[in-house]
């Protein structure tokens, strides 16, 4: 629970805020008009006010209780899962699910956890030291846009003080983080993303089975049609949206209308600390 304000209570005196650090931060956060404005950001003033290790960002759309994300920033974050995230853009994870069931920030200690988890979940998390974990998103109100932020690596316990700064700051990285998406969209159309694209039945279904986070052998087996082949129609369906990962082409396909932004129902892994994807039946 948040430590109760009393009136005319300043944020200061409660959690000891530094208020000159949190403007500057401010001042930086929306003025921010490309990636590497964000980044210089996340690593100046952001950390001076929420000092920690690592910080994945992702934006994107919901689905079920995960974000299928089309523009991700990673900072100190272990390679070998932002590469996987650029493969399967969707964020998952037993954090997130909390998140999107309460909408408030998530505080998780990997040495104590507070709730059950998946073990081998948690173990890959302390196996890459991703420990203190706080995160905290945005969900559109009228759409299904969401973000979400997850910072991990600080020095001391995690505190409601942790959780306050996460309410103060994350609206302002949200908003930042969604000028950016916004300004690789239009670039993405000035380098030629047709205007109005004819589908293929196979396309739609493709576009569908990626939208319920299948990935390519479990489309595949869905299709009756080999891995290499589905690999080589993803592959085709990307170019022919002219983006770069699956993330983007659900963004596009939302905003054409080709699928719902209905919920679905979405399977997480346990091995993945966040971002998540249902292994291929053998």
């Amino acid at each position: 629970m948040n430590a109760p304000l009393s009136p005319g209570m300043l944020i200061s005196d409660a959690f000891d805020i530094d208020l000159a650090a949190f403007a500057t931060f401010t001042h930086y956060a929306v003025n921010v008009k490309s990636g590497q404005d964000f980044i210089k950001l996340c690593r100046g003033p952001l950390h001076i006010l929420f000092p920690y290790r690592m910080l994945l960002a992702g934006i994107g759309y919901a689905r079920g209780q995960a974000i299928v994300v089309h523009h991700a920033v990673g900072i100190n974050y272990p390679k070998t899962y932002l590469e996987r995230l650029r493969k399967e853009p969707v964020l998952a994870g037993p954090i997130l699910t909390r998140w999107f069931a309460t909408r408030e920030p998530q505080l998780f200690n990997t040495d104590h956890p507070s709730y059950p988890v998946p073990e081998r979940w948690l173990q890959a998390l302390r196996s890459n030291d991703i420990r203190h974990i706080a995160g905290h998103g945005v969900r559109d109100v009228a759409g299904p846009g969401a973000s979400y932020f997850t910072f991990s690596g600080f020095a001391e316990n995690l505190t409601d003080r942790h959780r306050y700064l996460l309410e103060l700051i994350v609206p302002f990285l949200h908003q930042a983080l969604s000028r950016i998406g916004a300004v690789d969209e239009r670039q993405s159309r000035v380098r030629g993303r047709p205007k109005q694209l004819q589908l293929t039945t196979r396309e739609r279904d493709i576009l569908h089975w990626l939208s319920q986070c299948k990935t390519n052998s479990e489309i595949a087996q869905i299709l009756e049609r080999s891995e290499y082949t589905i690999k080589n129609q993803v592959s085709g369906l990307l170019n022919k949206l002219g983006v770069e990962n699956r993330g983007q082409a659900l963004a596009v396909a939302l905003a054409q209308g080709w699928i719902s932004s209905g919920p679905s129902t979405v399977s997480h892994g346990e091995s993945e600390p966040t971002m998540q994807h249902k292994p291929a039946k053998k």
